[in-house]
């Protein structure tokens, strides 16, 4: 993976490690179209997703980057935390498979969108709390449920015992085997 680039830039075809991301530009199709993407994967390459130049997000995570490659430290560790934030958010929106998380990054959206939500003395704040409330409720009573679900399928030490001799057996009946 490339260290660092001259000029601030994402590399082109050549991934840049920032934490736990790999981060580098592409064309966003075979086509000549020209239009270049951000790709984003996970280290591994388990989880990947292509941000193309039409987006805000590909200038502001170009700019980002560019703040992660300054040799001022506090604007390098500023650019770090964006760059970091943002991709472990949009990995976490598009993994995790939970109505009650996305319908709260829904109404996080529409607070940026309707920011008068928030303000105690507008029309829709009350509904709007009311809505905030019945999803915590709803929430905490799911995980509650899944926690105790949890809980019932834990093994018992004795079955982790178990597991351990069987792992072991397996390990000796490996080495003796030709």
């Amino acid at each position: 993976m490339a260290r660092r680039t001259d000029n601030g830039t994402i590399p082109f075809g050549k991934a840049v490690r920032v934490g736990n991301w790999k981060l580098w530009r592409s064309r966003c199709d075979t086509k000549a179209s020209g239009i270049e993407c951000v790709n984003v994967s996970t280290l591994d390459g388990a989880w990947m997703i292509r941000i193309p130049s039409t987006l805000e997000m590909y200038g502001w995570l170009s700019v980002a980057y560019r703040d992660y490659m300054s040799d001022d430290t506090a604007t390098k560790a500023q650019g770090e935390a964006v760059l970091v934030t943002v991709l472990s958010n949009i990995l976490y929106s598009s993994s995790i498979v939970n109505g009650y998380y996305h319908r709260a990054l829904e109404l996080c959206a529409t607070v940026y969108v309707h920011p008068q939500l928030l303000d105690r003395k507008s029309s829709e704040h009350k509904d709007f709390v009311k809505e905030l409330k019945r999803l915590s409720e709803e929430f905490l009573d799911w995980r509650r449920g899944y926690d105790e679900e949890m809980r019932r399928h834990e093994p018992t030490d004795e079955q982790m015992h178990q597991d351990e001799l069987a792992e072991e057996a397996l390990e000796k009946l490996t080495e003796e085997t030709p």
